[in-house]
């Protein structure tokens, strides 16, 4: 019996033991875990960095659901999809402020959806809590006198499809403010578009002439399409030439340049596209019949196939590798044709972590 409570006994030394080992354990990680701190709050670059750092939320419902809002269309898990979005939703729809003269203005997420603007640590900020909320690794990058983001886990070769995209249906929106003419995107192209729809009497024997002055085009416009609906009471000849020169070549009954593939002969009613010209030319039409007047219904379309590549000229994303992961450069003031990868800054760049405070040099 003696054994037997002897047993107990020694069981509950040993619980208690183990119990104040665990007990010791626990407290020295958390003694070094204040140390860390203590550390870290010393550091000047970390105490530089928390101004910023205290002002990204992590984890809001209102900031989740503008993030998804924003994303919406990507497929599920496509990070590439969701960190353009994002980026372009900063970009395109917030304004640069300087801050107040009296001291360095830190605004919060909230206050920079309200002014709809902030300078660049606030624009950061932003895109930091939007990408932290949609569950991307971040750092804050700061310069000596900018600062940006880099987000986390994505693959650059799969980028750069979303920027390029992106970049395009910027740039038919700026055309269209800036253009008397439409502007279409068109398998990945851009084009500019003038819609021509009228009608004529056209004498019996006579030539009309509809399009440009012949000139050669030259960058950004690489060619031109004509697409055309044409009806008539009698039947047409119809020529695509390069050069408005040609209608007088005609009048006078000499040989003429035009697009052989593109004429049609005795028609009284066609539809068809001539496409790929290099020339700023255009249609002409002649009434075969010399005994009738022709009323011809005419509708032309003329698309311009604008280049774009002046806009990709640098078409280098830049990232750096941290922690096994392709980090990519976001700087949310870089205007409207900036893109993620597209990196200005030059000097001193340190990337910090702004959860855990770990930080590297990217010099």
């Amino acid at each position: 019996m003696k054994s037997y409570y002897i047993g107990i006994i020694l069981t509950l030394v040993l619980l208690f033991l183990v119990g104040c080992s665990e007990v010791s354990e626990r407290v020295n990680v958390f003694e070094e875990e204040i140390q860390q701190k203590e550390v870290q709050q010393k550091n000047p670059i970390i105490q530089e960095a928390e101004p910023y750092i205290k002002e990204i939320v992590y984890d809001d419902i209102e900031l989740r659901s503008l993030a998804s809002s924003v994303t919406k269309g990507c497929s599920s898990g496509n990070k590439e999809c969701q960190l353009n979005k994002v980026y372009r939703y900063v970009v395109d729809n917030y304004d640069y402020y300087s801050d107040p003269r009296s001291r360095e203005f830190i605004q919060s997420p909230a206050d920079t959806l309200k002014v709809k603007g902030g300078d660049c640590e606030d624009m950061t900020i932003l895109m930091l809590s939007l990408l932290e909320n949609l569950g991307f690794k971040t750092y804050l990058v700061l310069t000596d006198n900018h600062a940006y983001a880099l987000a986390c886990g994505v693959d650059t070769g799969d980028l750069w499809e979303y920027i390029e995209e992106s970049i395009i249906e910027t740039a038919s929106l700026e055309l269209g403010k800036d253009s008397d003419y439409d502007v279409e995107i068109k398998s990945g192209r851009l084009f500019l578009k003038k819609n021509v729809e009228q009608t004529i009497a056209l004498n019996p024997g006579y030539i009309w002439y509809y399009g440009g002055d012949g000139s050669t085009f030259t960058d950004p416009v690489n060619y031109m399409n004509i697409d055309y609906s044409i009806s008539s009471s009698t039947p047409l000849n119809i020529y695509f030439v390069p050069s408005n020169k040609e209608h007088s070549k005609i009048a006078e009954g000499e040989s003429f340049t035009h697009y052989p593939s593109c004429q049609k002969e005795s028609v009284y009613r066609v539809s068809d596209s001539c496409d790929s010209l290099g020339q700023n030319g255009g249609i002409i039409l002649v009434n075969t019949d010399y005994e009738n007047r022709a009323t011809v219904n005419i509708d032309l379309e003329y698309s311009y196939d604008y280049s774009t590549q002046s806009l990709f000229s640098d078409e280098k994303i830049s990232y750096y590798n941290l922690d096994g992961e392709q980090c990519v450069v976001l700087e949310a003031t870089a205007g409207k044709y900036g893109f993620p990868g597209y990196d200005s800054t030059t000097g001193r760049k340190i990337a910090i972590d702004p959860i855990t405070k770990e930080y590297y040099s990217l010099n």
